[in-house]
């Protein structure tokens, strides 16, 4: 069973109409100086769709029974996207938007998240992001072999 979040968040554009913008860093923030730095500040209606997609993670965990990953394991995270049109179809684009909300539901930390994106279409009349987990597997330890004992031993 896949998590379906929405591909775009809807907000005002400079003519006051309203307009679907792409899930991306480009999007969603504004770059706001604070004294001598520049920093970037969520937009409202792109918190919205964080709040949004944090929410369908939650019930996502709650159907499928996904447990956190102990913290030496990795996640893979298979990404299919259904965009609107071919304007936004640069996936790499996505990923920063895509691990953000799932710290905490799907991984603790998102530097934990391996993104395979598997494929772009377009559907006009449901654009969207579906998303699959699965854990990647144990931590590798390295075992070196004594060679006068032959015996292994944990590095």
């Amino acid at each position: 069973m896949r998590l379906i979040i929405p591909a775009y968040f809807q907000a005002l554009n400079k003519s006051d109409k309203l307009t679907d913008y792409a899930v991306t860093s480009n999007h969603m923030y504004v770059i706001a100086k604070m004294g001598k730095r520049t920093v970037p500040i969520i937009k409202k209606e792109a918190k919205a769709w964080y709040e949004l997609s944090a929410l369908k993670a939650k019930e996502w965990v709650n159907q499928t029974g996904w447990e956190i990953p102990l913290k030496d394991q990795q996640v893979v995270m298979d990404i299919w996207y259904f965009f609107k049109d071919e304007r936004h179809a640069d996936a790499g684009n996505y990923h920063k938007a895509l691990g953000d909300f799932h710290h905490g539901i799907i991984v603790e930390d998102d530097r934990k998240l391996l993104w395979r994106d598997q494929d772009i279409e377009i559907d006009k009349d449901n654009p969207r992001i579906e998303l699959d987990f699965r854990i990647a597997g144990l931590k590798v330890i390295p075992i070196k072999v004594n060679k006068k004992t032959n015996k292994q031993n944990k590095c």
